[in-house]
């Protein structure tokens, strides 16, 4: 112990990943190991702690508390003096490792240390499971070499090193379970580890899982209920099918859920006549949607949900992805090993960033103000959207009489925005035909804004890695789309993955099949969706097309099928549809 502070009085704080502190006598040498960076604070309360009597002799096998506040427990370090103590009496649990103290919770303690004091192994067995709370997943060993003061009583397991990557930093860390669930015989691994508990990242969770996968899922926030604010909370009608194989159906109905169609309005016609004998969506706010799916995910067979646990880097063999680095709540960093990691974590992904998967990024040429109303008048069922053109405008009707009011205004009328965003609001939501009447509404919200909400688009997936949601592709919120393409594409990647994945198939040709899957499917949607994102006017083939689909039901028909996602976009190029567009152009007698 000298010698180590010694060390650290010289300087040589960097040649050590953890430092130890001797508490009681050197005959029973007991530690509270911290991170290195800590050293400073750590000098400082030696001399607290030193002095500090244990109340009775400890035995091999106890665990040492220090205060009464304790996040983490671990078995204590044989030292070698007791090893012939030891090897006459084999603790409950195995013989390496160190008293493990949440440093914080030690160090930023006010006021004088109190005593330390001993709890058996079977009393603090059960408080290791209470505390770490899903005790199946092995933490690493914070050191990457044994440190002089380390002797274990056995030669230890060989070390498995992964890699993992910040930005362009690259590290290299050890992945060997510690000590103190050395001897459990649990699950290490996973075959799916799914980041992001949210439609995209529990819709796969839950399809694996009812295919037989064991799954991880990993959310960063540690409620709930936790729900996404800025979203249309619509559900188009293209997604309804993946609704019903989750079994989710019964239940959003059962919540209120609206059943929803699409109504449009153009300058080049007005109203678009779309039929009502059209499949339906729903119109859900994300705060009962979310919570719902996130439990019904977490109660499949073979799920298990982390919250509270945020993904901070990949673990892989031979540069290929094989898992997870995951920080939890106590900020221990632990692997989670796994054969497949799904991204579903959003427009700024960070397993994308980690993974090196750039996303094409396209500008939006609008942004946009909305707030929630409930009591709106007239009450109806309809999603609307306004193509003001250049601006836009969207109605979304939800559960419990809520309704979502957007307004979507070019970036030129920025200025104006800014300088009085109410106002402005206000004023443009009462300028749109057949608009919303909110004088007799109560606004449930405050005026939320976003002024940069780009298109972005990256491959689907990558060898060992996928992206579902926001984090494969995030298109322009008016036209609603966002909510059924994360059901859509997490459906699509559990169908193309699941054989490969669960008999030991060939599993990144089965990712390059969703890969390209995907693609084929929303990739032309995507691009025609970002276009008109741009602010730019509507062209003369979009004018012809909207002042038909007002005057002609089969082109209405066309529109809505295309509106909703049901049908591509290359439904317009059906000779049907183009004659009836055409026709627009010769002047009614």
């Amino acid at each position: 112990m000298r010698r180590v502070l010694r060390r650290l009085e010289r300087g040589a704080v960097d040649q050590l990943d953890a430092v130890a502190v001797g508490v009681g006598d050197q005959r029973d040498l007991w530690q509270v190991v911290a991170p290195a960076r800590s050293v400073r604070r750590l000098l400082g309360l030696y001399a607290e702690l030193r002095p500090q009597p244990i109340q009775h002799r400890p035995e091999v096998g106890d665990v040492v508390v220090a205060r009464t506040e304790v996040v983490r427990l671990g078995a204590p370090h044989v030292d070698r003096q007791l090893e012939r103590v030891a090897a006459a009496r084999q603790p409950e649990v195995d013989d390496v490792g160190a008293v493990e103290v949440e440093p914080p919770a030690l160090l930023e303690a006010e006021g004088p240390v109190e005593p330390h004091r001993c709890l058996r192994v079977a009393d603090a067995q059960a408080r290791v499971d209470e505390l770490r709370g899903h005790p199946e997943i092995l933490p690493r060993d914070r050191p990457r070499r044994p440190h002089p003061w380390q002797r274990p009583a056995r030669r230890p397991r060989a070390r498995q090193h992964s890699w993992a990557r910040e930005g362009s930093r690259r590290r290299r860390i050890q992945t060997e379970p510690c000590g103190i669930l050395r001897s459990r015989r649990v699950a290490a691994r996973f075959d799916v580890a799914v980041v992001g508990a949210s439609i995209a990242g529990c819709t796969a969770a839950r399809l694996f899982g009812l295919a037989g996968a064991r799954v991880a899922i990993v959310e960063r926030r540690p409620d709930p209920t936790a729900y996404k604010v800025v979203c249309t909370h619509q559900i188009l009608s293209s997604a309804v099918p993946t609704i019903g194989r989750l079994g989710l159906a019964d239940k959003l109905e059962a919540r209120g859920a609206v059943r929803s169609h699409v109504e449009a309005w153009s300058p080049y016609g007005g109203w678009m006549r779309f039929p009502n004998d059209v499949p339906y969506g729903y119109g859900v706010t994300r705060r009962t949607l979310d919570p719902i799916l996130r439990e019904l995910a977490a109660g499949t067979p073979g799920v298990e949900l982390l919250s509270g646990w945020a993904a901070v880097g990949l673990v892989g063999d031979n540069g290929r992805p094989a898992g997870i680095e995951v920080e939890t709540p106590g900020h221990v960093v632990r692997a989670i090993r796994a054969r497949l990691v799904v991204g579903a974590d959003g427009r700024g992904s960070t397993i994308a960033r980690l993974a090196r998967v750039p996303g094409r990024v396209r500008r939006h040429g609008r942004f946009f103000y909305f707030a929630y109303w409930k009591g709106v008048r007239p009450r109806t069922s309809r999603a609307r959207l306004w193509f003001l053109d250049p601006d836009g405008a969207a109605d979304f009707p939800n559960e419990d009489d809520l309704s979502v009011v957007v307004a979507a205004p070019h970036r030129s009328r920025l200025a104006e925005f800014r300088a009085d965003p109410e106002r402005a609001y206000r004023r443009m939501v009462a300028a749109l035909p057949d608009a919303p009447d909110l004088a007799g509404a109560e606004r449930a919200s405050k005026l939320i804004g976003k002024l940069e909400v780009p298109n972005v688009m990256r491959p689907a997936a990558r060898p060992g890695v996928a992206f579902v949601g926001d984090a494969a592709m995030a298109s322009d919120p008016s036209f609603g789309v966002g909510c059924g393409w994360a059901f859509q594409s997490a459906e699509w990647l559990v169908d193309h993955t699941r054989t490969a994945l669960l008999e030991h198939g060939d599993l990144d040709r089965a990712l390059d099949r969703y890969r390209r899957a995907f693609r084929r499917r929303l990739g032309l949607e995507h691009w025609l969706i970002s276009d008109m994102s741009s602010g730019r006017k509507l062209r003369a083939n979009e004018r012809m097309l909207f002042r038909a689909a007002a005057n002609d039901a089969i082109a209405a028909r066309a529109v809505e099928e295309v509106a909703t996602r049901r049908r591509s976009s290359l439904r317009m190029l059906d000779p049907r549809v183009t004659a009836r567009a055409l026709s627009q152009l010769v002047p009614s007698r």
